[in-house]
């Protein structure tokens, strides 16, 4: 839950040239009920941002990896 309530707090401890990565971004059958809300809430907030790079990946629970920029 913290990729959730804590994303600023985590995104400052990595340092340029590292990354954070982050799974279950695509839906499950046994997310609770506006879920997935979150979700596309934090993706946007990711892609938003200017000091990271963003790679989505539609593999397994599926996949996003941040990747801090100069």
């Amino acid at each position: 839950p913290g990729k959730y309530s804590e994303i600023d707090e985590i995104l400052e401890l990595i340092k340029v040239g590292g990354f954070y990565i982050i799974d279950d971004m695509l839906a499950q059958p046994n997310w609770p009920e506006r879920h997935q809300e979150n979700v596309n809430k934090l993706i946007e907030y990711l892609e938003n941002r200017k000091d990271f790079n963003l790679t989505k990946l539609n593999w397994s629970t599926g996949l996003v990896i941040a990747t801090r920029k100069n």
